[in-house]
């Protein structure tokens, strides 16, 4: 069983080369005991992984009711929920959910985005007596798909479970085990980016744009120059002839901004930058948004920066005049995340805009203070803020 095993993972390997690492990282155990499937759910036995430990357990009598292709499916098919961070995405939706949320259909919209991938990258023609994925939701996220389900029924009872766990179950990334498990994702992320170069990405599915945005999020970082410009045209449009000198005239007296042309090096005289310090900010992720707060302020240009460190609440403030200087701060607080105070907060600052920088766990206001540029590192499972009063842009990045 051990050498047919082999087989089945090299199989799944060759077909989608970014689960490689992580099949070749998880440890294999074979279990005919019905109990402790019917103890997950999931009847006499099936192929089963443990995220947190990189454990696929699965039953020998199951194996052999399939084809070599199809065991190695199921394989690429746990692979790919690892790779995707499918288990901690479930609980995070749960969180933001509460007492709504519906678990089977979460699990559903899972397993349609997995086994949609496997099939458009590994070349299989249909998915072995697994759940079919909706051609009309190919280009969607495993949260949208879920959200879309949630429209058509009240509630599903179909059980899919091939993945189990508890987080208390690793190490809590102190031993191999998860940096292990670390280097393998980041390894099959950075294989799912070389993959969806030169496609559209309306064209991916969802779950692989995803993946390769999750790797490249930061690679090009935003054009403040064009987006605050496209700002103060729309800011002026109401009039009937306008020429441009009369627009940055106007706006130059009323707030202090002046931006002539693209060609020139805009100046800001004074503006906020709201910099989000909650617990899912990591420390790479936090320095990732500091360094679009360095690349905000090098082409705006700025008499002042205020920098708002924020929680659910601002938890700090710190004024720069100095780019060098605004180069060497750190992280003031840690908690959750929401807007509300640190968009009220740069009101008052009298700064001609608001930049938030996020990682996408917020509660979104109805309309913002002062014109805000929201700039978000990840996108999870939410298609945006709506387009309120004075938005100028949502970046997902």
């Amino acid at each position: 069983m051990k050498n047919k095993l082999k087989t089945w993972r090299a199989l799944a390997c060759q077909r989608v080369p970014m689960i490689a690492a992580i099949l070749h990282a998880c440890s294999y155990y074979e279990n005919s005991d019905k109990a402790y499937w019917q103890q997950l759910g999931v009847g006499e036995g099936t192929f089963c992984v443990n995220p947190y430990t990189l454990e696929v357990t699965y039953s020998q009598q199951f194996a052999n009711t399939h084809t070599p292709e199809e065991n190695a499916f199921i394989l690429a098919h746990e692979g790919v929920h690892v790779l995707c961070d499918h288990l901690n995405r479930r609980q995070k939706m749960k969180q933001r959910e509460g007492i709504s949320f519906q678990p089977h259909i979460f699990e559903i919209a899972e397993e349609m985005a997995v086994n949609e991938l496997v099939l458009s990258i590994g070349g299989w023609s249909k998915v072995p007596g697994g759940i079919e994925p909706d051609t009309s939701m190919t280009n969607l996220t495993t949260e949208e798909k879920y959200f879309e389900l949630k429209k058509k029924a009240k509630h599903i009872t179909i059980k899919c479970k091939c993945m189990h766990g508890d987080p208390k179950d690793g190490d809590g990334g102190r031993g191999m085990g998860d940096i292990l498990k670390a280097q393998a994702i980041k390894a099959g992320r950075k294989v799912a980016l070389e993959n969806s170069k030169g496609q559209q990405p309306g064209n991916m599915p969802g779950e692989l744009r995803e993946l390769a945005s999750s790797f490249a999020k930061l690679y090009k970082p935003p054009d403040f120059r064009e987006l605050m410009l496209r700002h103060m045209h729309a800011m002026t449009v109401s009039a009937s002839h306008f020429d441009e000198s009369t627009i940055y005239r106007n706006r130059m007296l009323l707030d202090g901004l002046c931006i002539p042309n693209l060609g020139n090096r805009p100046q800001a005289s004074k503006f906020v930058v709201s910099i989000d310090n909650s617990g899912s900010v990591d420390d790479t992720r936090f320095a990732h948004l500091k360094s679009i707060l360095i690349e905000a302020a090098d082409q705006l240009g700025f008499n002042e920066i205020i920098v708002q460190h924020f929680t659910t609440q601002v938890m700090a403030t710190e004024r720069y005049t100095d780019l060098n200087k605004l180069k060497t701060f750190k992280r003031r607080a840690d908690g959750g995340t929401a807007l509300e105070d640190c968009d009220h907060k740069a009101a008052k600052t009298g700064a001609v805009f608001n930049i938030i920088l996020t990682d996408g766990y917020v509660s979104w206001l109805n309309s913002y203070s002062l014109p805000t540029l929201i700039v978000r590192t990840k996108e999870e499972g939410v298609s945006g803020p709506p387009r309120v009063r004075n938005l100028i842009a949502d970046l997902v990045l």
